[in-house]
């Protein structure tokens, strides 16, 4: 069954014989009768922005005296896995994949919302969002079979 379709997709989700016809979160992500996964997006964004505010609060990430990588390295190990839990099943548009990431990268730098995000991902070595989650996507169809 796929999360995310066309509007013209309806499914019924049904629990001990009856309809569910609000949100119900299973093994992590939250679904709705249209199979749209708006709330689960929803959902990791905020946890996503809530943790980048809790370690630039106490970290100081907004001080000079942290170089760049320190702050990256931050970034990849604790922001970055909560953004991407969850949509190994939910289909994503590529701009609010890059909008998503690009703001956060450039929060936790301390730059512009104006700047260029993908000279700033090929300057610190980034490996881009659509291809972090295409692996992801691949590992977790590798697992399944």
């Amino acid at each position: 069954m796929r999360i995310n379709g066309s509007k013209k997709d309806k499914t019924r989700l049904d629990l001990c014989c009856e309809e569910i016809e609000s949100n119900i979160k299973y093994l992590g992500v939250w679904r709705n009768g249209k199979c749209f996964s708006k709330e689960h997006l929803r959902e990791r964004t905020l946890s996503t922005w809530r943790a980048a505010y809790l370690l630039k609060q106490h970290l100081d990430l907004n001080s000079n005296k942290m170089s760049p990588q320190l702050k990256l390295h931050q970034f990849k190990a604790y922001v970055r896995p909560i953004t991407y839990y969850g949509l190994e099943n939910c289909v994503i548009s590529q701009c609010e994949k890059q909008t998503m990431e690009g703001l956060m990268i450039k929060q936790m730098l301390g730059l512009d919302k104006r700047s260029r995000t993908s000279n700033l991902l090929y300057a610190l070595r980034i490996e881009p969002v659509c291809s972090k989650i295409k692996k992801i996507k691949l590992n977790h169809n590798k697992r399944n079979k």
